[in-house]
């Protein structure tokens, strides 16, 4: 399954109609939700001069420019061109495909909370599942080796379903809800299962984050709004509304759903290249034969195959956990920032169950700047939003002033104090990044929250990792032009000996064009491996608490796991400011942090 797009941040701050804003997304050729952000080397524009015409201009660049979409599991989609150039054979050919098969979901079923059933209400409300069975659209009585090896796999691993099924009890309703509105397939309503196994907590280490797996560019082309506060890719309401705008405008680019899913995967350049490929010569355009990074090329047969098991689970052997078709929470307004910790007390939940139903706000408080409201349980009285409203401000802030020293930038400043420079703009009313030396800037800041939030805050971010990162590769690799032992093994997350003792080859052994490796490994292995990988590009660095700090909020400053800092530093729940901490972070990510 990320990171910035500038000159399409300079377009969006220039759209000023709906209208607009809605034709230059129809427009859109090329973000992905997990690819990485393209690289621009359109001219700049300035405000003034943004027109339809530039913007079509800017985002057909995009397509010639853009760094290859891959999702995070491998790099095969780096090499989609290679395949056409290192082999002309046609996808017929089995040694071609790189099957990536699902991981099963291990989380303890004790820890999913669901919505209670009682054969009363189940009586009253009807199945869910017969809800998402009745808008299904698409051609599903399609059946392949590609489709059928990932049905297999689900048909073997019950508890699984079951576990995603408990997990899209809060969430299910509402995006099948929300694709009827649209008139679009229901199936559709199933693709966090694909994505993220319907857990809007799910990082991967692509940084795309939530149950549909955004990346942050993509999220913020959408509307995603992201700070310290919230992020707008694991609200359920947000991120949901963002994915389906995604999927109908590439269905509307591409015609066909299959396409538009390959391309919410690999990103709308690359399924265009394949396409162009295949005109070029003279074959077929649909999905099936199109050359396309090996995860998009299963990614699409698992969702067909999911689609499938909801439509006829018994023909499986197969039983879906029965949830109530009514509502699982609903939205009360809360009239500005409010204590979460303060909420979940008033409306008699715990911390984690609001927490669950608000997965977009990342502190112990909502976004000062909104959105001014929270999901609750459905089950609430109907007079708790007016009993919500009537909550005191927080008061865990602590506002500070800072004088402004000669050399100081707003970035340091900011990361000084561990907020945003956005948000420290926002507060002080700063139209731009220029700060004047002698001027006094205000300074608010969330103190440690309590060790209920720490908990909570460590179980479901600390924990959560998209599905999909934790895949494997269970096939076999033919040997590409330009590639060596080290680099293929690096490719499917191995050590290079691992590799050459998987294929009974010495360490320094050259491969040759059109080989065929087996690249087959356990998940743990691959795990490991990455993690070895890791530490040989990573540089041991000292970090001093701050004020305001968790392992949560460091964890994500660096790219590292709250884990992994654990483990560097024998280190718990808590922290203090002014304590010391070691980090192995990448050197690109250290010079990163070096400029904010």
């Amino acid at each position: 399954m990320h990171h910035t797009l500038p000159l399409l941040g300079r377009i969006w701050q220039g759209l000023v109609s709906g209208p607009f804003l809605a034709a230059c997304l129809g427009l859109m050729p090329v973000l992905s939700a997990h690819a990485s952000d393209p690289v621009l080397t359109a001219a700049k524009l300035t405000d003034a001069t943004i027109t339809a015409q530039s913007v079509t201009t800017a985002l057909d660049q995009i397509i010639d420019t853009e760094e290859d979409p891959n999702f995070e599991l491998n790099d095969d989609a780096d090499d989609a061109d290679a395949d056409a150039d290192a082999d002309n054979d046609s996808l017929s050919s089995e040694d071609d495909v790189v099957t990536i098969l699902p991981t099963e979901d291990d989380t303890p079923e004790d820890e999913i909370a669901a919505l209670l059933l009682s054969e009363k209400a189940l009586s009253q409300a009807g199945n869910l599942w017969d809800h998402v069975r009745a808008g299904f659209k698409l051609d599903l009585s399609q059946d392949n080796d590609r489709i059928a090896v990932q049905r297999n796999w689900y048909a073997q691993h019950q508890p699984h379903l079951n576990r995603v099924a408990l997990r899209a009890s809060r969430y299910l309703y509402h995006t099948v809800t929300e694709a009827e509105q649209r008139g679009i397939p229901t199936e559709l309503a199933l693709l966090p299962v694909i994505e993220s196994a319907f857990d809007p907590f799910a990082y991967s280490r692509a940084s795309a984050a939530g149950m549909w797996q955004f990346i942050p560019g993509t999220g913020k082309f959408f509307g995603l709004k992201q700070n310290g506060w919230f992020d707008g890719r694991r609200d359920i309401i947000e991120s949901t509304r963002a994915a389906y705008d995604f999927l109908t405008q590439l269905q509307a680019r591409f015609g066909s759903w299959e396409l538009a899913l390959a391309a919410y995967n690999a990103g709308p350049g690359a399924v265009q290249r394949a396409i162009n490929r295949n005109v070029a010569d003279g074959l077929p355009t649909d999905f099936w034969s199109l050359r396309l990074p090996s995860e998009t090329m299963s990614y699409v047969p698992r969702f067909l195959a999911m689609a499938q098991i909801i439509n006829s689970p018994e023909s499986l052997g197969l039983k879906l956990r029965p949830l109530i078709d009514q509502p699982y929470f609903r939205v009360v307004s809360t009239s500005g920032q409010i204590d979460i910790s303060a909420a979940a007390s008033l409306a008699g939940v715990s911390l984690k169950e609001m927490y669950q139903l608000n997965p977009g706000f990342s502190r112990w408080a909502t976004d000062p700047e909104g959105p001014h409201r929270l999901l609750i349980p459905a089950f609430l009285p109907s007079d708790f939003e007016k009993q919500i409203s009537s909550l005191p401000a927080p008061e865990n802030v602590v506002v500070e002033h800072y004088k402004v020293k000669r050399g100081d930038t707003l970035s340091r400043v900011a990361k000084r104090f561990s907020i945003a420079p956005s948000e420290l703009k926002r507060l002080n009313g700063l139209k731009s990044s220029t700060l004047k030396a002698g001027a006094t800037l205000v300074i608010s800041q969330p103190r440690t929250g309590n060790a209920e939030f720490a908990r909570v805050q460590n179980e479901l971010f600390g924990k959560s990792r998209s599905v999909a990162a934790a895949q494997r590769t269970v096939s076999r690799y033919k040997v590409r032009r330009g590639d060596t032992l080290s680099t293929i093994a690096r490719k499917h997350g191995l050590s290079t000996k691992q590799l050459a003792n998987l294929n009974g080859l010495r360490g320094k052994t050259h491969v040759r064009l059109g080989q065929v490796l087996k690249v087959t490994t356990s998940a743990k292995r691959t795990q490991t491996a990455s993690r070895s990988s890791g530490r040989r590009s990573t540089k041991r660095i000292s970090y001093a608490v701050r004020k305001g700090d968790t392992l949560f909020s460091i964890s994500k400053r660096y790219n590292v796991t709250v884990e992994q800092i654990r483990d560097w530093n024998n280190a718990h729940h808590s922290i203090r400011p002014g304590q010391g901490l070691v980090l192995h972070v990448a050197s690109n990510e250290r010079s990163r942090q070096s400029r904010l």
